[in-house]
């Protein structure tokens, strides 16, 4: 057997003759073994604790804690010229982005004749002649309206 093949035997917890025989002649492989042997001892040592999740958790939690550990807010710690300069430099940056970032030219409507030209109708004088005279052909309009 190959150590490769013995790992993966040993990750899944498999015992097989090949295995022992492979480990009583690969030294590499038994100290994996032991190893593993090892976490799993630790592992099994590990204490679970009961998840601390929730609204009604957190309430427990704060009411066990001593009013002298109970943390500040972080509101009042910044200077408040700190305050007012970061404000500024934030929208002093957005002018300058929206100043500097080049925006998008919008492309004018295209006229009827360029439409014409592009459709390739400039056989015909007029776009709505064109509509018309197109709808007349295929049979969807008559002279006196919509069929």
């Amino acid at each position: 057997m190959r150590c490769g093949k013995a790992r993966k035997l040993m990750l899944r917890g498999t015992e097989s003759a090949e295995l022992a025989e492979h480990l009583a002649h690969c030294a590499l492989c038994r100290a994996e073994r032991d190893a593993l042997a090892r976490i799993d001892d630790l592992l099994d040592t590990w204490r679970e604790g009961e998840p601390k999740l929730g609204y009604d958790a957190l309430l427990t939690r704060l009411s066990k804690r001593p009013a002298g550990a109970r943390r500040t807010p972080l509101v009042g710690v910044t200077p408040r010229w700190a305050t007012v300069g970061l404000v500024a430099a934030s929208i002093g940056l957005g002018v300058v982005a929206g100043v500097c970032v080049e925006q998008p030219k919008p492309r004018p409507v295209p006229s009827e004749q360029e439409v014409a030209v592009a459709m390739d109708m400039s056989a015909f004088g007029d776009v709505v002649e064109s509509s018309v005279t197109y709808g007349i052909e295929k049979g969807t309009l008559t002279p006196g309206g919509v069929q």
